[in-house]
This record gives C-alpha cells, sequence and structure tokens, in this order.
C-alpha cells in the first residue's frame, strides 16, 4: 500500500517555527529555531537538490536541544529522504520519495504557512512599521506606501504612524534600561515624534522623517528569523514546473 509523503508547518511561537513530517501513519515533528535560523540552508538545500545535486548535500537543523539531519539520496535509481540526529549514518527514518516530491513538499508547506493566518510573523521574525502599515493599506509595498504617507500633513501623519496600529518600540532611557512603549503612549509623550514644523520641511526632508519610522521594530521580543517572504525560489519554481 503506498504511504503518503507530506511536509506541514503547523504554527510559530516564541522564535520557533513547529513542523511535521508525515509518512503513512508515521509522524516526525520537530521545530527550527530562530537563535540558529537554518530557514535559508533549506532553502539552499531544496536548490541544490532541484539542480541534481543531492549526493553532495545534507541540511543539518539545530533547534537549541537536537541535531537533526535531512540527506535525499539515491539508491539504485530510487530515491530517499533520510532523517537522523545526531548520527547522521543512523537515520531514524527513511522515506522513499522523488527530487520532485520533496522539493514540492517542503517548498510549498512553507510558502502556504507563509500565507496562512496561522502563521504569526511576530513570532518568528522581525516586525517593523512599514511591514504592519502595508497589510493595513491593502497590501501595498513599501515604495507605494511611502508616497501616500508623503502626501499626509503632520496631523494626520501622525495618526497613521503611530494610532493606526498599535505597536510597540523599544526606547533607551538615561539607566540604560530598554522599555517598551505603545504607539499611544509615544504619539502623546514624545513631541518630537514629527517636528513641529513637518508641513514646511521639503520633500526630501519628510522622505527621510517617514523612512526612520518606518523602520522601527514593532514586535516585542524583535525575533529576528529570516523573513518567510524571502524564501520564494525562481530556480525551485522553474524546477517544478518542468
Amino acid at each position: 500500500m503506498f504511504s503518503k509523503f507530506q511536509v506541514h508547518f503547523t504554527h510559530a511561537k516564541d522564535g520557533y517555527l513547529y513542523y511535521e513530517i508525515q509518512y503513512g501513519n508515521i509522524f516526525f515533528k520537530n521545530e527550527f529555531d530562530t537563535a540558529f535560523d537554518p530557514i535559508m540552508d533549506l532553502k539552499n538545500w531544496l536548490e541544490e537538490i532541484s539542480r541534481g545535486l543531492e549526493n553532495q548535500n545534507t541540511i543539518r537543523i539545530e533547534n537549541g536541544g537536537e541535531l537533526i539531519h535531512f540527506l535525499f539520496k539515491e539508491v539504485q535509481n530510487k530515491g530517499f529522504l533520510f532523517l537522523s540526529d545526531y548520527h547522521p549514518n543512523k537515520p531514524i527514518l527513511q522515506i522513499p520519495t522523488t527530487r520532485k516530491e520533496l522539493v514540492r513538499n517542503f517548498y510549498r508547506a512553507v510558502i502556504d504557512f507563509s500565507n496562512s493566518p496561522k502563521y504569526e510573523p511576530k513570532e518568528w521574525e522581525r516586525i517593523y512599521l512599514k511591514d504592519l502599515l502595508c497589510r493595513h493599506f491593502g497590501g501595498v509595498n513599501e515604495e507605494v506606501l511611502v508616497k501616500m504617507l508623503l502626501c499626509m500633513n503632520r496631523e494626520n501623519l501622525l495618526k497613521v504612524l503611530f494610532k493606526t496600529k498599535k505597536w510597540s518600540v523599544s526606547y533607551q532611557f538615561k539607566a540604560n534600561r530598554i522599555k517598551y512603549i505603545d504607539s499611544h503612549y509615544f504619539a502623546n509623550h514624545f513631541m518630537n515624534a514629527l517636528p513641529k514644523n513637518y508641513d514646511e520641511l521639503s520633500e526630501l526632508e519628510k522622505e527621510e522623517i517617514i523612512l526612520h519610522w518606518l523602520n522601527q521594530v514593532v514586535n516585542q521580543n524583535n525575533w529576528n528569523g529570516m523573513s518567510l517572504r524571502n524564501f520564494k525560489s525562481e530556480q525551485i519554481e522553474r524546477f517544478l514546473q518542468t
């Protein structure tokens, strides 16, 4: 009986991406750790497999407590995914598969998860104010967002930058302690959030100020995992279309 091979990402929490690999009724569950951030390694591994380099590369995934190895290898013209822990030559699971199936399953799992409501980017990656505002304005890109904000006067810009969505920014106090201040407090109590003569400034000066605020980190834990938006690969997509 054919056993189905599937990969799923289930959720992101506290700097971890949780995933499971299913082969028939066998489940292998583990996680990616933002401290080691192997997502780009996973992408590179899939690209190498799509180029036919599957016998030359093993991906090693560290999650702080375990060391997981993924290896795709062809044995007697049959492909296998080998999963092992600290001993790469002693697989704990081997799954018969093909290059295309393996690449498709891992690649689509990440892409689908990144577009899923189950994914909370703030639990994995660094989130900037521009990310929140681009989504708030219907998914515009950063260039369009800046043009929109440049059309606003100081009063309206303050409302958009600090009150459209609640967010928090780290602020350095004299005691060298980092505190997180929410957007409403920041707008109401820090009068230099925007210069009082903002409306009189040149467009270049306004843009510099806007970009400064758009690049503020707004998720309190400030995880530093690779943005899953950067996982897309022309190489892999070409391979899957052939």
